[in-house]
């Protein structure tokens, strides 16, 4: 690489660019990084990972036990998305059960009175199964009401 005698400001090409690097990469600090490292991600992880490397054990330790608290923030944050968005999804499917079954109802047995309505919306999906199955055989509202007396 003695050839190549190119400045910073006067590289274009990334064949350019590397060389320039890897010829001058010692002498680079990472708060006075030329543009062209850092318009180009794989220079810029070079660099990163020559301080990795330049580091005593000490701060090598440090940095690792930095990145895995990242890691490990970063995995925690995507598990709670996702039970958040399975719970989301659960709760919309209740509910679209529950509406569709206090529909139905509603067209068997039209003057179902509200509180029994109310406690038709507080059961949970397992009851909501279970009410949908025996729907069909309600003839009053006092059927529902003993059925809803059954499950307490």
């Amino acid at each position: 690489m003695p050839k190549f005698k190119k400045d910073w400001p006067e590289v274009s090409t990334d064949l350019e660019r590397w060389v320039a690097f890897l010829k001058g990469a010692e002498a680079l600090e990472p708060a006075k990084l030329p543009s062209q490292i850092l318009e180009e991600p794989a220079l810029l992880k070079a660099v990163n990972q020559l301080e990795r490397m330049g580091m005593d054990k000490e701060q090598r330790t440090i940095y690792e036990s930095e990145v895995k608290r990242r890691m490990v923030d970063s995995i925690q944050l995507e598990t709670a998305r996702e039970e958040g968005m399975q719970r989301g999804m659960q709760q919309g499917m209740q509910q679209g059960m529950q509406h569709v079954i206090l529909r139905m109802l509603r067209r068997i047995l039209p003057d179902i009175p509200h509180a029994t309505t109310a406690r038709l919306e507080a059961l949970d999906s397992a009851a909501l199964d279970d009410l949908s199955a025996a729907l069909f055989s309600f003839h009053s509202v006092d059927d529902v009401e003993g059925w809803l007396a059954g499950r307490s």
